[in-house]
């Protein structure tokens, strides 16, 4: 063997150090510019589940709560003095080389103008006596992990521009959460989605999310069929009912076996139920409510009230409850197991996290071990029984340093020599 065909032997393997992605879990997969969607672990923490968001360069951290009713990315600012103590340190845009903060000008929707800042402010209120103002600011954004590469990098060549509000006022229960603030994943064109979307980093216009006791998946581009359980392939889709909110028709709900349909109000187009993944529990709509409460009582011996502690032993014998909506096809179901209808207190005793309102919410107890596509192209919910603790993650990495265009001269670009320096050198040396 020549000297020149052992320095190539030798170089080759240093190359191939030096583009190897170390995986840190054992199911990952890498983004490229041609991936289909974009895969993340989620966490739980009260009932909800929240995700990783990372703003600017460098990246701050902020846990953010998943919210299919919020229109806004809204993070604590490092300077609010009302907004809690949180996971994370707040968000301080001066940090980021990224950050641009939005005037009244640029931006349509603003509440004020912030002229210290020559920024706009917007603020938002809640069913649950929550609320925020905050001032907008337009920085990269991304969720995930960062594995390969400087996480500075991976913001500049995978990051999405995302128009958030650091919030700088804050009050209710939004304050003594752990989380740092919420993802918003309406239909609005201010969330995160539409980012991917208007940016091309995703190819479909479509999420979903896959509730586990302890956690989940959240899929961006569309749902990752290893999920879904046997003999669970054929999806059951449900039309939404608004141009603005995931409203789907709910046209009945058993008790067991019972169904409520015939004694309650609901007419035969089935009445609007919202699908809410920020809100911890499910509420059925009031016009359900004397039906329900019959057909529980008959079947349990027991009167169903949201103020009263019931025993394991009295759980343990609740039937099933069917969320019954109308759907593309066959009318869709969506079971509630007593597991996900009532929930464990610090007293071992079981209350219910079911309750009545004038209109209807799917929240996150209710979407445990099923996978919910919201598919914003075809204006569908789609509901699949899943294992949702088998996430496959989405390995980020610097797609254009990996897969660089060639250069014009046939001489190998910086980006190719960043990756394969010793290759490069030998080239030079030639």
């Amino acid at each position: 063997m020549t000297q020149v065909a052992r320095w190539l032997m030798a170089l080759a393997a240093v190359a191939e150090s030096l583009v190897s992605i170390p995986l840190l879990r054992e199911h990952a997969r890498a983004l490229t510019a041609s991936s289909t969607i974009f895969e993340q672990r989620v966490g739980e923490s009260r009932g909800v589940r929240h995700a990783a968001l990372y703003l600017g360069v460098p990246p701050q951290r902020a846990l953010v709560v998943i919210d299919t009713a919020s229109d806004w990315t809204a993070v604590v600012a490092n300077s609010c003095k009302t907004c809690g103590n949180h996971t994370d340190p707040g968000y301080d845009a001066a940090k980021s080389t990224a950050a641009a903060y939005d005037n009244c000008t640029s931006f349509s929707q603003c509440f004020l103008c912030d002229s210290a800042r020559a920024a706009c402010e917007v603020q938002r209120s809640y069913v649950d006596g929550s609320g925020w103002a905050g001032a907008v600011v337009t920085d990269l954004a991304y969720i995930g992990r960062f594995d390969g590469e400087s996480s500075g990098e991976i913001m500049r060549t995978n990051g999405v521009r995302l128009t958030v509000a650091a919030q700088l006022s804050a009050s209710g229960p939004i304050v003594t959460m752990a989380e740092n603030g919420i993802i918003g994943f309406s239909k609005a064109s201010t969330t995160f989605l539409a980012a991917l979307v208007a940016q091309q980093r995703i190819q479909r216009n479509a999420f979903s999310l896959c509730f586990s006791a302890s956690g989940g998946t959240l899929v961006l581009g569309g749902s990752d069929p290893s999920l879904f359980a046997p003999q669970s392939a054929a999806t059951g889709t449900v039309a939404m009912l608004s141009s603005t909110k995931y409203l789907i028709p709910l046209v009945d709900v058993l008790v067991g076996s019972t169904s409520t349909a015939a004694t309650s109000s609901i007419n035969s187009a089935g009445l609007s139920t919202l699908v809410d993944s920020g809100s911890s529990h499910s509420y059925l709509p009031n016009a359900v409510r004397a039906a329900f409460l019959e057909a529980f009582a008959a079947a349990t011996n027991t009167v169903f009230s949201d103020t009263t502690s019931y025993s394991p032993d009295q759980v343990a014998s609740w039937p099933t409850l069917t969320l019954v909506f109308a759907g593309t096809a066959t009318r869709v179901q969506l079971e509630l197991s007593p597991a996900k209808y009532t929930f464990l207190t610090a007293n071992g005793q079981y209350k219910l996290g079911l309750h009545f309102a004038a209109s209807g919410v799917v929240g996150a107890n209710a979407m445990v071990d099923v996978n919910v596509l919201f598919d914003l192209d075809a204006q569908q919910v789609g509901f699949t029984r899943a294992n949702c603790t088998l996430t496959t993650e989405t390995t980020s990495v610097l797609t254009r340093a990996i897969t660089p265009a060639p250069s014009s001269s046939g001489v190998p670009s910086w980006r190719a020599c960043r990756l394969v320096l010793a290759v490069c050198v030998l080239f030079s040396t030639l």
